[in-house]
């Protein structure tokens, strides 16, 4: 009996002794810098008015956008990655069209922005832009006409179900998906 409960404390000693020893070491650098951050521009509330070619408007709400920081362990005896998150969820107020964006700095790839997509069938799409934007990210493009005006310094990126449009000013400008229909973004209010 006394042999158990000696063997029992050894182990829980030893694997108290490996956290410490090991869980101190944080690298620094999986944070999110201002720049990055600054390339989301919802806040919380925001309504965002979308229309379509045939005059039906789309409206959506920022229902919340949170920044946090994630402790990863690379391996039992790595150091631990702090990685800083940064997710805005959308949601339609007259639909059951839910979006979530989520700018995500991982210990094993470069900085990058992924945007799921819950269409009103049920389907969930991703699209991703490597961080931070600028003209060399794939899917850059000068310009594009959106509700009767051009907007300028866009990013396209594609699933197998959605083309999505977006700009480091406005958020979210454009999106179409596979069934061929086509939403633009009219205008945001606080």
């Amino acid at each position: 009996m006394r042999s158990r409960k000696f063997i029992g404390i050894a182990l829980l000693g030893i694997v108290l002794f490996q956290t410490a020893c090991f869980k101190d070491k944080i690298d620094e650098t999986k944070v999110l810098t201002d720049n990055m951050k600054s390339q989301n521009p919802y806040l919380e509330n925001n309504k965002l008015y979308f229309a379509s070619e045939s005059e039906q408007v789309l409206i959506m709400q920022v229902s919340s956008r949170t920044n946090k920081f994630l402790e990863v362990a690379t391996g039992n005896y790595s150091p631990v990655y702090l990685v800083e998150v940064d997710i805005t969820t959308i949601k339609s107020v007259d639909t059951a069209r839910l979006y979530e964006f989520e700018m995500k700095m991982e210990a094993y790839t470069t900085p990058r922005f992924s945007i799921s997509i819950l269409d009103p069938t049920g389907q969930k799409s991703w699209v991703h832009y490597d961080l931070p934007l600028s003209k060399n990210t794939p899917g850059y493009i000068d310009s594009v006409f959106v509700n009767e005006k051009w907007l300028h310094d866009i990013y396209l990126a594609e699933s197998n179900t959605f083309k999505l449009y977006y700009s480091t000013e406005l958020g979210i400008i454009k999106f179409d998906n596979a069934n061929s229909y086509r939403w633009e973004l009219s205008k945001i209010t606080k």
